[in-house]
């Protein structure tokens, strides 16, 4: 990191950002006027910066620029909570998931990262940043620079890991289900159709003739089997 000069740290900084901002307006994705992240609150962004919640709530050093903005997930309970949709009688389908189990960690390290290389820390060194952070003094805080950088890749190597890679996984999995929701709706339909098909094609006179002959032929059998019922000792005497 020494052999970097502030130049292209700045210009590795912007990077990130940019590609911090790529994943914000991921995270804030829509479909159909609902944000797919949005958990039951849907109707209101994931993500947004700070500011938005609470005036001057960037991070306090520096006071401007990217590396000031701070984004944190939406504060509504009801974000937090998947929404699930009744395909069928039997089949329900989780149709999202709350953005900040996929993207927190992912966004938080590059926040982090870009900060780093902007030659600002953030604080606390573990879990969701308060939008604190002193700048780093050069030459003396090179090495700690360059430690916190290192931990920010890890930190995104493990958001890839155990949040988006899984998540994937779960999304698949939804549209196999959905598949199957949509396959079984359909053979419903060509099923009802096709006894629909059969009830406007019927011969009405034929089908009244059978039914007619099923009617007599159902009274016999309950007056044959009445007499069987009735049947006494005497009968056999």
């Amino acid at each position: 990191n020494e052999s970097n000069s502030a130049t292209n740290r700045a210009q590795l900084a912007e990077e990130i950002f940019q590609i911090r901002d790529h994943m914000v307006n991921l995270a804030n994705s829509t479909y159909q006027g609902k944000y797919i992240w949005g958990g039951l609150d849907d109707d209101t962004p994931p993500y947004s910066d700070a500011a938005t919640w609470t005036p001057d709530s960037g991070y306090t050093n520096p006071t401007t620029g990217e590396a000031h903005e701070r984004w944190v997930f939406n504060s509504d309970p009801a974000a937090l909570l998947s929404k699930m949709v009744k395909i069928s009688d039997d089949v329900s389908v989780t149709v999202n998931t709350p953005g900040n189990k996929v993207f927190d960690n992912a966004i938080q390290a590059l926040e982090r990262l870009g900060r780093a290389l902007s030659g600002y820390r953030t604080e606390p060194a573990a879990g969701a940043p308060d939008g604190s952070g002193d700048p780093y003094t050069f030459p003396d805080d090179y090495s700690e620079q360059t430690e916190d950088i290192t931990e920010c890749i890890d930190l995104l190597k493990n958001a890839r890991a155990v949040d988006i890679l899984p998540e994937q996984v779960d999304v698949a999995g939804r549209m196999r289900r959905l598949q199957t929701a949509e396959s079984l709706i359909d053979l419903s339909k060509t099923s009802g159709q096709e006894v629909l098909d059969r009830l406007q094609n019927t011969d009405m006179f034929k089908a009244g003739s059978e039914f007619s002959a099923a009617q007599t032929a159902l009274q016999a059998a309950l007056l044959v089997n009445s007499r069987v019922l009735n049947q006494s000792i005497l009968n056999y005497i």
